[in-house]
């Protein structure tokens, strides 16, 4: 005589199965929410380090605000500064420029550090540091290069050469380099020689809750700023140094 299932028997069964599918069912979605955060999370740790590096560091062959020779304007969410302007547009000629003689492509700005040169040899990555002799000028007229560096140790034939120095933003609106934070679409915006960028442009799910800088003088001590206002020429002349807050969220 065969036997089969009794009712109650495959009530339960099916009741034991919807139970274990239950807890399985909420193993996995914590399992997956859980997942879901931590790739939140490194998401918005690789966004904080990358825009950090941008402001401070430029990223990439580009200029921070670790490179301000000065600063034009100071805000909360928003700074202009001067950072030093590398001239690499020469190209050395030991034969129609034996004097090694060569007028720097925006104009020098007084009072600053003598123009630093450096050279690099063919088949090289290295840059070497080489002496200068600094002529300012005359003309002090947009528009009229005269400003001459003549680089006393010879040149190697084939070699590079670049100068960087501090440039009069007065007659080259170009070389000042700004950062803004966008309360409206909560990006960050950078401009420098004549471009804009958007800094969060390659993270589209992340947002820029709040950006604020802080300034400091030269005795290290905060100097105190309301919402909306900026620093004055007075205080811009003492700020030796900025610390940079950022909050982000995911969309």
């Amino acid at each position: 005589m065969k036997k089969g299932f009794t009712l109650i028997e495959v009530i339960l069964s099916v009741a034991i199965i919807a139970i274990l599918g239950g807890v399985i069912a909420l193993l996995t979605g914590s399992i997956i929410e859980s997942w879901q955060y931590t790739q939140n999370r490194l998401e918005l740790q690789k966004a904080s380090s990358d825009i950090m590096n941008e402001l401070i560091q430029g990223g990439f062959e580009a200029t921070g605000i670790r490179d301000a020779a000065d600063f034009v304007s100071c805000g909360l969410d928003s700074m202009i500064f001067i950072p030093l302007w590398v001239d690499d547009s020469h190209q050395p000629d030991p034969i129609a420029n034996k004097e090694q003689k060569f007028t720097l492509n925006r104009q020098f700005k007084v009072g600053s550090s003598v123009p630093l040169a450096q050279t690099q040899k063919l088949d090289s990555t290295d840059w070497a540091t080489a002496s200068v002799k600094f002529k300012y000028g005359e003309s002090n007229r947009k528009g009229y290069l005269d400003d001459v560096v003549q680089v006393l140790n010879p040149i190697p034939y084939g070699a590079k050469v670049k100068f960087t120095f501090t440039p009069d933003p007065a007659f080259y609106p170009d070389t000042q380099k700004s950062f803004t934070w966008n309360e409206e679409d909560k990006h960050i915006y950078s401009r420098y020689k004549g471009e804009a960028r958007d800094l969060l442009r390659t993270m589209p799910k992340v947002k820029a809750e709040k950006l604020t800088f802080i300034y400091y003088d030269n005795l290290n001590q905060e100097i105190p700023m309301s919402s909306g206002s900026y620093l004055s020429n007075a205080q811009i002349k003492r700020t030796t140094a900025v610390k940079v807050y950022l909050l982000f969220q995911e969309r």
